[in-house]
């Protein structure tokens, strides 16, 4: 619907959808629930993962992550029998 309305989604849309799960996650503020936060190299992402570093101070953000992960799980999952093979040696 966001999208549908006309509006962007923006660094502070993102943020608006983030921090409650976090928040929701850590409600004291303890900040020692979240260490990593992974996102794409997409600039609004990055702004996003930017303004949760300044709420959640020990939270780092690494980028390109979430592509390093597919990659790995389309190789395990497209060759199970040689990720198999290599663990049995």
């Amino acid at each position: 619907m966001h999208l549908a309305s006309g509006e962007v989604k923006d660094a502070h849309y993102l943020v608006k959808q983030i921090m409650p799960i976090m928040t929701k996650k850590d409600p004291e503020n303890n900040f020692l629930i979240f260490d990593m936060v992974a996102f794409d190299v997409a600039l609004n992402v990055q702004k996003a993962g930017k303004i949760i570093e300044s709420r959640f101070p020990k939270v780092k953000v690494i980028e390109e992550m979430e592509h390093l992960g597919l990659i790995f799980l389309s190789n395990f999952l497209m060759n199970p029998a040689s990720s198999s093979s290599r663990h049995s040696q």
